[in-house]
């Protein structure tokens, strides 16, 4: 007999088009994916070259659980360096990728029947891993009808009612929205006036475009300093996917504990993966900003030619790597659900976008752009002949 949670749980619905697509590409069909969230760059030489030398040095044994002291030392001093607050070595742990920092923080935090509001639209894990906990996810849509926006006036209602945590994925996955400065400290002084965790997703928070400023929340709002949760990643800012490290910033309570619940599930993260996230962090050199920069001229080409389409409404994401368009009105009467033109999409024209239902909104779909400058135009002008053909 399977335990009832996990009977609840849902295949990412991510993954599941990565499946649809190999199977294709088995078949000898040329696809062409715009779904999934990774760099289509390879991760950085000095990196490799960190991790390559990590193992000819013997660095292949148990670290603390928690993460080796050099790569917390690490992270606390660039978060200072570009985020102005400075986190205590208690206050910090590492992670096999940034999933399950957020995993272990739930796990940690929440109890049978507490509530987690969570913005819509979501990534896709978030209402997962909170059912997972017993914890009821609470939606509130972030879509005005023409934008997205994050507004700590349209969360009001249900704070009041009473959350343990506030999920914020800033910049958004997969909007690319951030949250401004001034509804960053409405959210902030609601968490110490009622009482819940802001947990923050900062998995994009160096893929950001136009000068965009990203808030220090600490700075912001130095008093919410018990109540704030920073999630970290190296994955997308690095091009690091398959070495899963992600981070954690929490009270030292939280921190404790996310540890104690870490050292029986995983133990450490892989060992010549943090040495090279070390490296990451202390040897950077120019090919983030240079990442960044490509990804900001895909997003324009992208936004430019999905703006083209008819009745398309679309919001100019401020950062990470995704479009999210609004397709209700340009597929009504031809197609039932979103889900269902992306089916036709991949079985048709073979591009794999991920349909808006996965992320808690119908009518939209996902749109990757960390891909080649021809697979994106190419994948968009074949979703143009989809909804038009």
């Amino acid at each position: 007999m399977l335990n009832g949670r996990i009977k609840n749980l849902k295949l990412s619905s991510t993954l599941a088009l990565v499946l649809k697509a190999n199977e294709l590409r088995e078949k000898g069909k040329k696809v062409i994916s715009l779904s999934v969230g990774e760099p289509d760059f390879p991760t950085p030489d000095y990196i490799k070259e960190a991790g390559i030398k990590a193992i000819k040095n013997g660095k292949t044994r148990y670290t603390p659980a928690s993460g080796i002291k050099e790569l917390k030392e690490a992270l606390i001093d660039i978060y200072e360096k570009e985020q102005s607050y400075r986190f205590d070595i208690n206050e910090v742990m590492v992670h096999p990728g940034s999933k399950f920092s957020i995993f272990l923080v739930a796990n940690t935090i929440l109890s049978e029947g507490d509530r987690v509001l969570i913005p819509l639209p979501y990534w896709v894990s978030y209402p997962e891993i909170i059912k997972f906990t017993g914890a009821e996810p609470v939606f509130v849509n972030s879509w005005n009808g023409n934008e997205f926006y994050y507004k700590y006036e349209d969360y009001e209602k249900e704070i009041k009612k009473g959350i343990k945590l506030f999920i914020l994925s800033s910049p958004s996955n997969p909007t690319g929205i951030i949250m401004k400065k001034e509804e960053l400290k409405k959210l902030l002084k609601a968490a110490v006036d009622y009482d819940f965790y802001l947990l923050i997703d900062e998995c994009y928070r160096r893929i950001i475009y136009d000068g965009a400023t990203y808030p220090s929340p600490l700075k912001v709002f130095p008093e919410a300093k018990e109540r704030v949760i920073v999630s970290g990643s190296f994955s997308k800012t690095f091009a690091m996917t398959g070495w899963r490290i992600g981070f954690t910033f929490a009270p030292k309570e939280i921190i404790k504990y996310m540890g104690v619940l870490q050292s029986h599930s995983t133990s450490n993260p892989a060992t010549p993966s943090q040495y090279a996230a070390l490296a990451a962090l202390t040897e950077e050199k120019d090919e983030v900003y240079k990442m960044v920069g490509e990804y900001q001229r895909r997003r324009d080409m992208a936004f430019d030619l999905l703006r083209k389409i008819p009745k398309i409404k679309i919001t100019k994401p401020e950062g990470a790597f995704y479009l999210f368009p609004y397709l209700g009105e340009a597929i009504k009467g031809k197609f039932n659900s979103t889900y269902e033109f992306t089916e036709y999409l991949i079985e048709k024209y073979h591009v794999v976008v991920v349909p808006g239902e996965a992320f808690g909104l119908e009518g939209f779909i996902r749109i990757s752009y960390a891909a080649s400058e021809d697979d994106i135009k190419e994948g968009i002008l074949k979703i143009a002949e989809a909804i038009n053909g």
